[in-house]
Order: C-alpha cells, then sequence, then structure tokens
C-alpha cells in the first residue's frame, strides 16, 4: 500500500488503476494488506457497474468488512453525484451529444434501459433534469 501512495503522490490519480484507487481509499487506517487484491478480484469477477450495483450485505460475502463496504458505496455515491450539474447551472443542448453527456450521470449504471424525455420550452431553454419524465421498461432478448 505505501508504494500506491507514493505513486498517488508523485503521478496522481490518473497513474493509478480503478482497482488500485479504490485499494487507497478502502486501506485507509487499515493494516489489511490483502486490500488490493480483493478489490481486484471484485472487479475482475463483477466488473466495475455490477460492484457498485452491489449492497453492503453482498460486498461483505465477498470478503470486505462492513465498514469497508460502506466506504466502497460512498465512494460510487460520491462519483455519481460529482458528475451531476451544480444547482441552478443550466447547461444549453445544441446537438444530441449535449443532450448525451446531460443524461449519462443519471443513467449510466443502470442495468436497464430507460426512455427520458427533454422538453423545450423554448428553442434555447430547456426544462431543468428534475423535470424529466422517465418511462422504466426492462428490454429482454
Amino acid at each position: 500500500m505505501k508504494r500506491l501512495r507514493e505513486q498517488l503522490q508523485m503521478y496522481g490519480p490518473r497513474s493509478l488503476s480503478t482497482s488500485e484507487l479504490l485499494a487507497c481509499v478502502l486501506s485507509s487506517g487499515s493494516a489489511q494488506s490483502d486490500v488490493l487484491l480483493l478489490v481486484s478480484q471484485l472487479i475482475e469477477q463483477y466488473g466495475v457497474r455490477n460492484v457498485r450495483q452491489m449492497s453492503e450485505q453482498e460486498l461483505v460475502a465477498q470478503g470486505l468488512t462492513p465498514t469497508k463496504a460502506q466506504a466502497l458505496r460512498a465512494v460510487y455515491a460520491l462519483s455519481e453525484r460529482l458528475a451531476l450539474p451544480e444547482a441552478g447551472e443550466r447547461p444549453r443542448i445544441r446537438a444530441a451529444d449535449d443532450a448525451v453527456a446531460l443524461l449519462r450521470p443519471f443513467m449510466a449504471h443502470l442495468d436497464h434501459e430507460e426512455f427520458g424525455f427533454l422538453s423545450s420550452i423554448r428553442r434555447t431553454m430547456w426544462l431543468p433534469i428534475s423535470c424529466c419524465t422517465r418511462v422504466r421498461s426492462i428490454v429482454r432478448l
């Protein structure tokens, strides 16, 4: 863990893999040296998105302590919130890519499809995202 912290300090967070970043967060104040191995196994076995959706009980069953499972879920919740627009911010949508960028934080973590509806008041003024209508539909192939 010392090597990871040194690498983080010298080269920044982009120099670390997802597993290494999560291990840095989860190993804080812990003597447990196998956190990196455990997190790496979780991500390899389930993928980042599926680990993100696991409950605290499921994470504990995979070997994390309840405190570390809560910390991991808090990290994922915080990452979702950081991707959202600031309160009062009114992003402009000029093309489909702008709409995708606006809606991605709300839908990227879902394991099913959702239909989103954005309504234009005027040509350049859009309703806030909280006014969007979402209809959940699970697509089975």
